[in-house]
Formats: C-alpha cells, sequence, structure tokens
C-alpha cells in the first residue's frame, strides 16, 4: 500500500509539471513549440470493480477531447490499462489510442497513479501523430456518492474530466 500511495504521488507531481507546458501553449499547434493542450471527459469502467483498498485489476477508458491545435483539435480516447487500481490509490500502466478528427491516430503509453477522487499520469505518444511526444494526464474522479460506494466495495465504472497535454 504505502508503495502504491507513493507511486500515486509521484505520478501526480510528475503529471501537473508536464502539463503546464502544453496549459502555456495557447493556441499554437501540436507541433510548434508550445504543445496541445486539451480538456477530456469520458468514463472509466473496470471489470473487477474497485475496492477500497488497491488490489490488482485492469480498467477500460472511452472520452472526448477538445484541444488547443488547430490541426489536431477535436479527438476521441479510449484504451486499457491495468495494475493496482483502487478507489484511494494505485498504479498502472495504460495503452491509450486517440483517434483525431482529421483522420489521424496518436497511441499513447502512459504510467498513471490513482491518489483519492483523482488521477495523475505521464508518457509518450509511441506511434502515430506526435511520435515521441510527451504526454501528460490529470482528471478528477467522479465523487457524488463515491466515497459510500467505494466503502461497499461497489464501484464498476466512474466518469472523469480534466486534460491531457501534448509537448
Amino acid at each position: 500500500m504505502k508503495s502504491a500511495f507513493a507511486a500515486a504521488t509521484l505520478c501526480s507531481l510528475v503529471a501537473a509539471a508536464t502539463l503546464l507546458p502544453a496549459a502555456a501553449a495557447g493556441a499554437h499547434d501540436a507541433d510548434g513549440p508550445g504543445g496541445n493542450a486539451c480538456s477530456v471527459v469520458g468514463s472509466v469502467a473496470s471489470p473487477g470493480g474497485l475496492k477500497y483498498t488497491p488490489a490488482d485489476g485492469s480498467y477500460v477508458i472511452h472520452g472526448v477531447m477538445d484541444c488547443t491545435s488547430r490541426q489536431f483539435g477535436h479527438g476521441t480516447v479510449s484504451g486499457h490499462g491495468h495494475g493496482v487500481v483502487g478507489c484511494i490509490g494505485g498504479a498502472s500502466q495504460a495503452v491509450l489510442d486517440v483517434a483525431w478528427e482529421n483522420g489521424a491516430h496518436s497511441e499513447l503509453s502512459m504510467q498513471t497513479g490513482d491518489f483519492t477522487y483523482g488521477t495523475g499520469g505521464y508518457g509518450f505518444v509511441t506511434h502515430g501523430a506526435m511520435d515521441g511526444s510527451h504526454v501528460g494526464l490529470m482528471w478528477g474522479r467522479e465523487a457524488a456518492g463515491a466515497e459510500f460506494a467505494c466503502a461497499a466495495d461497489s464501484v464498476r465504472s466512474y466518469e472523469f474530466a480534466g486534460g491531457l497535454g501534448f509537448h
């Protein structure tokens, strides 16, 4: 539990530092010097459910993004991950696919960490559009009623909102 907590805290801090340069990008395109900052909303589902105490598990992600780039301005994100997952902490690896509205795709390899009701992560674009770019993510998880559901070990899915940054 202590290592999962430390990993989750580290991932959140690294993700915040990664997003800052992209968030300052303004209207620059992703291939410019400033990066591409995106807002994202979606859902995460865990077939085995999330428990109060972090444990081995997996999840799938689906969401939509709006970004500052003219070339990569809107996309859908989907993917899966596995690792130590739980309501109040965890650390996992995820592979995400961003399908951009211009027909391009970006495959992301991410290390994520959960800390209470938030997720942070960092990684790289490993294939496709913006190949080699650094990626950071941060989002907040649905909190309304989540404490009760988590204490009852019954969280199977949740909604999230936050951001991804490419630079």
